[in-house]
């Protein structure tokens, strides 16, 4: 396993990665961009988060955007636009205001159409209340 502490700080290109082979549990949230090269279970808050096609993510992804081309299972996605690219395997939830599934992409799950679906997101306050 990898340590990834390094690599999560700092983000200079705008754009913050989860690399291949690292694992990472816990809450990510960041003012830009999101890459999930590795292995994720959390939460994930970004302008725009992407799990490539080697990603195994469980937990809620949060942004304006998200496209999935690996493996998501056990959460919700809350986004503006969520494309579901071929060969990607998505079983959660789906809050969207336009969802782009591709042929190929695998999806079973509970989707509604929202026109602002990422206010429906739990806030970090209110899940540490619950905690």
């Amino acid at each position: 396993m990898k340590s990834i502490t390094s690599r999560l700080v700092g983000a200079s290109d705008g754009c913050m990665t989860v690399p291949s082979g690292a694992v990472l549990t816990g809450t990510i949230e960041v003012p830009f961009d999101l890459e999930i090269r590795g292995q994720f279970d959390g939460e994930a808050r970004a302008q725009r988060i992407t799990v490539n096609a080697k990603a195994e993510v469980s937990g809620d992804l949060i942004a304006h955007k998200v496209v999935v081309a690996g493996k998501l299972t056990d959460g919700t996605i809350y986004a503006d636009k969520v494309v579901l690219e071929q060969g990607s395997a998505v079983e959660c939830a789906v809050y969207y205001a336009e969802i782009d599934i591709r042929e190929g992409a695998f999806f079973e799950g509970k989707s509604r159409r929202h026109e602002a679906p990422t206010t429906l997101a739990p806030t970090l306050d209110e899940e540490e209340a619950t905690a």
